[in-house]
Order: C-alpha cells, then sequence, then structure tokens
C-alpha cells in the first residue's frame, strides 16, 4: 500500500491510503479550512493517482474525496427549577462538535459575556460584570463563574459540559426578644427549618447556615440593685447536658449593689450549636429575681457564628418585670 500524509508543521491534518488493489482510506485528523466558515458546504480535494503495470504501462486517474464542512449542535434550551435542597444540576452545552472537532466560543450571563480562545487558552470578557466574578484553568479548560447572588456556574470550555450549584453564603445569626407573642418573633420557621417548640418564645436565635458558635444573654437593670435582693438568670442544666451545652454565669456583685446577670451559651465540645436545640434551651431561661419594676429591666440576647458575624437584639421593659418570669413562659419547654 502507499501513504500520502498531509501535515501543518508537524501535525498531521489527514492520510490517504491506497493499496495496489486501489482500495483506498481517507482519514481526517484536523479540521480543514472551508472558503465561507459560515456555511456547511463541500470542500472537494482532487488527488491525480496513476496506476503501473509490469509492462510499465501507465495509467491515470483523478481520485475526488468531498470533505462536507460541518456544525456543532447545540443542546436546545433547558430551564432547570432548583429548590434549597438540592439544587445542584449538570449537564451538556453541546450535543456534538461533528468531526471538526470545537469549542465553546462564548458564555453570557446578565449582558456580561466570557469568550474563550483555543489558540492562546485563555478568557476575555466583554460587557458590564457587575458583581460576577470569573476564574479559568488553563489545564482542565474550565471556566468557573460566580454570580454574585449565591450561584456558581462551572463550564468546560473544550467538552461543553457544565454544572450548577448554589454556594454556602455566610449570614448573620437572627436574634430575636419576643415580647408580642408571635411565635419566633421575625424568624421564619419555614426557611429555617425550625420545627414549633412552643406557641410563643421570648428569647430566639439562629442562623442559615446553623453554625452559631456562642449566645449572650443578659438581664440588667437601669439603676444598681441591692444584694438584699439579688436577681439570676437560670436555666435547664438538664436540657443543657442533654444537648451537649456549656454554660457560663456572671453576676456583678459589686460593693453591696448588682446590675445584671448574664449567661453565656457555647458548645461543650467547642463546636456549633444546633437551631433547634439552641432554641429548646433558649425557651428554659428565665429569672429569679423578686426586682421592683422601678429598676427599668432590659434584657439583650446576642449571638456570634463560626465566622465571625454577630447579631444583637434588645428589649426595655417599661411595663413590667414579667419577661422571664417562669410563670409567664408559654414555650412550653422546662
Amino acid at each position: 500500500s502507499y501513504t500520502l500524509t498531509g501535515r501543518v508543521g508537524t501535525t498531521e491534518v489527514a492520510t490517504l491510503t491506497i493499496a495496489t488493489s486501489g482500495a483506498y482510506t481517507f482519514t481526517l485528523q484536523q479540521a480543514l479550512d472551508h472558503s465561507n466558515p459560515t456555511l456547511e458546504d463541500i470542500l472537494a480535494l482532487g488527488f491525480t493517482v496513476t496506476a503501473l503495470d509490469a509492462l510499465n504501462g501507465t495509467s491515470n486517474t483523478t481520485l475526488v474525496i468531498n470533505v462536507e464542512d460541518d456544525s456543532p449542535i447545540a443542546q436546545p434550551d433547558t430551564t432547570y427549577v432548583v429548590d434549597i435542597i438540592s439544587p445542584a444540576q449538570e449537564g451538556e452545552l453541546v450535543v456534538s462538535y461533528g468531526a471538526d472537532h470545537g469549542y465553546v466560543k462564548s458564555i453570557t450571563l446578565d449582558g456580561y459575556t466570557l469568550s474563550y480562545s483555543q489558540a492562546t487558552d485563555s478568557i476575555t470578557t466583554s460587557g458590564t460584570a457587575g458583581l460576577m466574578t470569573y476564574s479559568f484553568d488553563a489545564a482542565s479548560d474550565e471556566l468557573t463563574i460566580h454570580t454574585g447572588a449565591g450561584e456558581v456556574l462551572v463550564v468546560d470550555m473544550l467538552t461543553g459540559h457544565y454544572s450548577y450549584d448554589t454556594e454556602v453564603v455566610e449570614q448573620a445569626p437572627i436574634v430575636g426578644i419576643n415580647n408580642s407573642s408571635s411565635l419566633l418573633g421575625l424568624v421564619s420557621t419555614d426557611v429555617l427549618n425550625l420545627v414549633q417548640i412552643g406557641s410563643n418564645q421570648l428569647l430566639t436565635a439562629v442562623d442559615p447556615n446553623n453554625d452559631i458558635q456562642s449566645v449572650t444573654v443578659r438581664y440588667s437593670t437601669a439603676l444598681s440593685v441591692s444584694l438584699l435582693s439579688p436577681f439570676n438568670l437560670t436555666w435547664s442544666q438538664a436540657i443543657a447536658s442533654e444537648f451537649g451545652l456549656s454554660i457560663s454565669r456572671t453576676n456583678d456583685f459589686a460593693l453591696l449593689v448588682q446590675t445584671y446577670s448574664q449567661i453565656v451559651i457555647t458548645a461543650a465540645d467547642g463546636g456549633t450549636i444546633d437551631n433547634l436545640k439552641l432554641n429548646e434551651f433558649l425557651a428554659t431561661v428565665s429569672l429569679n429575681s423578686l426586682l421592683d419594676v422601678s429598676v427599668l429591666p432590659t434584657l439583650s440576647i446576642s449571638a456570634t457564628d463560626s465566622s465571625g458575624k454577630t447579631s444583637t437584639d434588645s428589649y426595655t421593659d417599661l411595663v413590667g418585670i414579667g419577661l422571664l418570669n417562669p410563670s409567664n413562659n408559654t414555650a412550653g419547654i422546662w
């Protein structure tokens, strides 16, 4: 057999192999340039073939190989309905590149276009990025786009494979002092996947990332109180022990007067506290006191998560001192 190889530099583009029987095989290994790259036309390649017999007789013919241009086929539009439980999706942007092979030329999100150059193996951009950021790994040809809205899209610019997922966005804890009898104050139990632990709970602390590290509850007075009638924040030690919570209480006893009682709640193992367990425990916090209303007590709660974000809420009781009175606790947990 005889083989003719076409190269560009050292890269093989096509080979034509002809056997002495006349059978032939043409193999296209790289894309060919067509006169109009926007059309699926036919490029005719002509090869002159000369046959020679034992008596040196010759005969010439032309072998024509028609190379049909091909276009990539994109996937049809796809709409995903994602939810908070399983937002991850993946798929293919391209059905087929055809014989010419190919790559994803550009990705556009909200008017921001990221274009891929196979020649330089790099990304260029146009338009307004807004909150979007991106990174490109030339080794894997993966383009990673962070939308700035808690979403991440990863596209293999050669194969067209993509994946979509939500990003973990650190959010601050949400704390509340519910003096108006509404369940969990402004906190949505549906969003945070909490179960109802009572018809009314005074103190609440939750974190969308479920990673609260410490909670401080403080009961203070505008006027100093004699130690003859001290006050203490109390709680259910049984529930604290069951949930693996460590409670530290501080009272500012000094010079025979007192202005506050404070407890700090942390996980006994030094980790984070589960939202549900924390709120079940907070329902047991109460005040042991014989205070007179004239001291104008203020109740405050603050929570800090594992990223250092802190939220605080407070309420001054101008009417009475029953906020932490055990007899007024309707959360139903002790």
